[in-house]
């Protein structure tokens, strides 16, 4: 506004990385004023001064139809680098230098326009037809989904994009339907709207102008308004404010995670693509959007090195220059234990976490986990066993859930001792009980397998009691880190053939038995387990068998032993 200081005008033209400001009173245009001219006026003491004393009254403007040889004459031949887009005395728009020599690069291999034939309409930002690639590579719900959303923001008056990953690895040829949507409008309004229609669950986060949608079907959908995020100071959170899909691309990491896909109805298919992600991704390479992305969001560089790794990229000249640098300014230092654990989590849940974990290490980043962490053939070796029990793991289809990122870190603190890695969980933010837990079961790994070790003989009813009270993630720790291969092999036949283990009779068999209901089925169970393991029981009759010769009487004296396992539960208990 014509009001606004000096002091103002440069926070906007640094928050929204922007060379020239129109200048307004009220819904009127009134000038422009450049960066350069800002500056200097800040230079010189006048910062609280209002802009429209120094603002450009003089400027040329545009219609939306106005052929673009007027355009070129304006930006290049008068040399007014922003032209304001006027219509019905409004400033719906502008073109910029930087708009023009874009759509002139892209042009090069056409013929030029005739005056007539082109608008301004034409300086857009490169685009591609995708149609033919979607409906090749997406299943039918997820395509009739997409069209249904384009349809819908049509109809709210609402330009809508899908946009990300999902976009990059559509024209990766990689499955990815973990869809992410921006609306030029009001996001939450749309993402009501498709609930109501599919019959999906909504979860809604106001503050940020963003949706979760679950389908019936379990499809995931999130969906934002376009925004904007700015950083008051290196390294801080965001702040966000609604924008254009072109700022919003801006102000993510990569430019191969900025494109858009359109899904206006009359535009449907269409690739958007402002800063070049295309190139990159026909060149391979990981290239951030502006110089000053790392030290904005300094985690960027995590997500640099995973991609690099996850998708086989090189990560551009350029933007390795900028990685070194801030890590030379120790930027990491300012983040939060949090953040530094999202991160970490996320390098050692990739598939081949070692070579990130290497990555790491050769931009001497993990110092600022903790000072003794480093990088070495042992480490790698065990990287590498680690990842091999992982894979084997995983071919069992057990079907339980576990923490593979867990089973990797207790591999990264390999060599540090319990008070160095009480000082690593205490930078990551971790809670008390987590780092007693961790610790405690650490010991008993390494306990289990020097027992392994020590006892090679033991019995299968023995190996179950010495392993069953340690978490999974912990036992593939210590399946990875042995150098025993008596110890691999009990560890391996207790994943494979005793835990599934589980006896046929029930709390009711025993009180069909004539044994009433009491601590005594605690032991019997316990028994029917162990005989069970060792080979002394296959079927259901020799159960019965056993628990006759062995409890006779069922007053007799019953002490609990210390097999670790609840085998009959409290719903159980209550029926008989």
């Amino acid at each position: 506004m014509v009001n606004d200081t000096i002091a103002q005008a440069s926070e906007l033209l640094t928050r929204y990385n922007i060379n020239v400001l129109p200048v307004m009173d009220k819904e009127k245009l009134v000038g422009l004023i450049s960066r350069q001219v800002i500056e200097k006026a800040a230079y010189h003491g006048f910062r609280d001064a209002p802009v429209k004393d120094y603002m450009t009254s003089e400027f040329a403007v545009v219609h939306p139809r106005t052929a673009l040889t007027k355009v070129q004459d304006i930006i290049v031949g008068h040399n007014q680098r922003f032209l304001p887009v006027m219509e019905k005395d409004k400033l719906v728009g502008a073109i910029t230098r930087t708009d023009l020599l874009r759509w002139m690069y892209t042009s090069t291999h056409q013929s030029w326009p005739a005056p007539a034939e082109r608008e301004f309409s034409a300086l857009r930002p490169r685009t591609k037809g995708l149609v033919n690639i979607l409906e090749e590579r997406l299943p039918a719900d997820v395509l009739s989904l997409m069209k249904t959303i384009g349809e819908m923001g049509a109809k709210l008056g609402y330009q809508v994009y899908a946009v990300g990953g999902f976009v990059r690895d559509l024209l990766l040829r990689i499955e990815n339907f973990d869809i992410d949507i921006v609306v030029e409008g009001e996001g939450i309004k749309l993402a009501q709207l498709l609930a109501e229609q599919g019959g999906g669950q909504i979860q809604v986060h106001k503050k940020f102008g963003t949706a979760t949608l679950i389908f019936p079907q379990g499809r995931r959908l999130d969906i934002a308004t376009a925004r904007l995020e700015y950083y008051e100071h290196p390294a801080a959170l965001p702040r966000i404010e609604h924008s254009s899909i072109k700022l919003d691309l801006f102000r993510r990491d990569f430019t191969i995670n900025a494109l858009a896909l359109h899904l206006h109805p009359q535009h449907f298919g269409e690739l958007i693509d402002f800063f070049g992600g295309q190139r990159d991704l026909k060149e391979r390479l990981i290239r951030v959007i502006h110089n000053l992305s790392f030290i904005e969001d300094p985690t960027r560089i995590f997500r640099a090195l995973r991609f690099e790794q996850r998708i086989s990229f090189q990560i551009a000249r350029h933007t390795q220059m900028l990685m070194e640098n801030a890590v030379r300014l120790e930027l990491f230092g300012r983040l939060s234990g949090k953040r530094l654990f999202h991160e970490l989590v996320l390098c050692l849940a990739e598939e081949k976490p070692w070579r990130v974990i290497k990555r790491l290490g050769d931009y001497n980043l993990l110092k600022f986990f903790h000072p003794r962490l480093n990088v070495d053939r042992s480490l790698e070796n065990l990287f590498q066993n680690l990842e091999n029990v992982i894979s084997w793991y995983q071919l069992l289809f057990t079907g339980e859930k576990y923490d593979k990122w867990l089973v990797f870190f207790l591999g990264l603190v390999e060599h540090l001792n319990e008070k160095e890695i009480q000082e690593l969980l205490k930078r990551l933010a971790l809670p008390e009980k987590f780092k007693e837990r961790f610790l405690e079961n650490r010991r008993s790994a390494w306990k289990v397998e020097e027992e392994l070790i020590r006892s090679p003989g033991l019995k299968r009813s023995e190996i179950y009691s010495l392993l069953k009270p340690l978490p999974v993630e912990f036992l593939l720790y210590a399946m990875g880190r042995t150098s025993s291969a008596e110890a691999r092999k009990a560890i391996s036949l207790y994943f494979t053939a005793l835990k599934p283990v589980q006896v046929l009779l029930k709390g009711k068999d025993l009180k069909k038995l004539g044994y009433p209901p009491g601590p005594i089925y605690n032991k019997i169970f316990h028994d029917l387990l162990r005989a069970r393991l060792d080979g002394e029981v296959h079927t259901y009759q020799d159960e019965v068998a056993l628990v006759q010769k062995r409890f006779a009487s069922a007053h007799d004296s019953i002490k609990e032993d210390n097999l670790p396992i609840n085998l009959i539960s409290a719903k159980e208990r209550s029926t008989v």
